[in-house]
Formats: structure tokens, C-alpha cells, sequence
């Protein structure tokens, strides 16, 4: 989301009643859709919500999500070198209310870790003002 203090504040509460008004929860795709469609208009113009949301089978490891302007994922495979998760991370919520978002399915595997974070990771600095949460 755009901004931080009380708008903010006010448009993730609103995101949040509406989370749980949305008649879709088993389809991360539809999901975001709703949310997009019922945030546009109700926000001002500059503000903007990125999402993402996943449903996890435990019992086949399936892993179904969909983003909407959120950074990729990265997937440490027990058996294989970490990646970047490859999909379509849309637009975020409140943007564009015909924006379609897409269902990736990943299956994860016992060891695997599947890291999520936001982009205030990656946009940290540091107390020089050097930005970099990767670097030493």
C-alpha cells in the first residue's frame, strides 16, 4: 500500500472487512479480482494495495496463489538451488477494476521453504542511506 499513518491504516482495515465479505476464498485468482473490483473507486486515486494470497493442501503439498503486485516469492527446493517463483504478479488492488489475476500452482515438497516478504525488504536502507537489505 501506498503511504503509511492513518489512511493507510484506514484503507487495509477496509481491505481487511472486505477479505472476509468475499464469496471466493477457495480461488486466489477470484479473490483478488473481488477485492480489486470492490476497493476501486472507494480509495483516492494514489493509493493502491498490494496482495498476495496462497492456499497450501498440507496432504499433497500444493501450493495455489495469486499476487497482486507483490514480489515474487523465492522457493528453496530441499533438493535444488533457490529461485525466484515465476508468475504473473498483476497489478495492485484498487488500480484498475477489469484487471484479471491468474492461479500459479507450485508443489512443495518436506524441506522446501517458499519465503514471502513485502517490498519493504527490499526498499530498506540502512542508517548511511545506502539502500540494501541484501548487502553486508
Amino acid at each position: 500500500m501506498t503511504g503509511h499513518g492513518p489512511p493507510a491504516a484506514i484503507v487495509t482495515a477496509m481491505t481487511h472487512v472486505m477479505l472476509h465479505l468475499a464469496p471466493c476464498k477457495d480461488h486466489p485468482d477470484q479473490l483478488l479480482s473481488f477485492l480489486n473490483r470492490t476497493l476501486y473507486g472507494r480509495t483516492q486515486e494514489d493509493q493502491f494495495v498490494t496482495a498476495f494470497y496462497g492456499i497450501l493442501d498440507p496432504d499433497s503439498g500444493e501450493f495455489i496463489f495469486s499476487s497482486a503486485g507483490h514480489p515474487p516469492p523465492l522457493l528453496c527446493k530441499k533438493t535444488e538451488n533457490s529461485r525466484a517463483v515465476c508468475f504473473d504478479a498483476g497489478l495492485p488492488l484498487g488500480i484498475n477494476p477489469l484487471e484479471e489475476y491468474t492461479t500459479t500452482r507450485q508443489i512443495l515438497a518436506t524441506g522446501d521453504i517458499f519465503l514471502l516478504y513485502t517490498d519493504g525488504i527490499t526498499e530498506a536502507a540502512r542508517n548511511d542511506g545506502r539502500c540494501s537489505a541484501w548487502s553486508g
